[in-house]
């Protein structure tokens, strides 16, 4: 009896894959995984292992949206309602508008597109 390799089975093999690269042994080896950590997570709020998880899974994963909100992973749906649920702040500037999701301290009431 075969098994098929399911696109499933094939996402969990590549993780794995993944996983045994990264417990390479090496000073520049750990020092790119640690590198590659942080950028990640200023870009993306993800880890590495997020991206392999949300990746495998097929939803969206994070720590630090585990410690907001207490749930690892997501559904697409669930994301779409966060960003939605979001207020924005938004100030015009030179040539054009800015928005944030926490008020600018810095920015003059008369800025505020409302």
């Amino acid at each position: 009896m075969t098994r098929a390799i399911t696109p499933a089975r094939l996402r969990a093999l590549a993780a794995a894959a993944a996983l045994i690269v990264l417990t390479a042994c090496g000073e520049l080896t750990g020092l790119a995984v640690v590198s590659a950590g942080i950028v990640s997570l200023s870009a993306t709020k993800k880890l590495p292992f997020d991206h392999v998880a949300s990746w495998v899974s097929g939803k969206d994963c994070s720590v630090v949206v585990q410690a907001e909100t207490g749930r690892y992973c997501r559904d697409e749906a669930d994301a779409t309602q966060m960003v939605a649920a979001a207020p924005l702040y938004c100030y015009r500037t030179i040539g054009e508008i800015n928005c944030y999701t926490t008020p600018d301290e810095s920015a003059s009431a008369s800025r505020l597109v409302q």
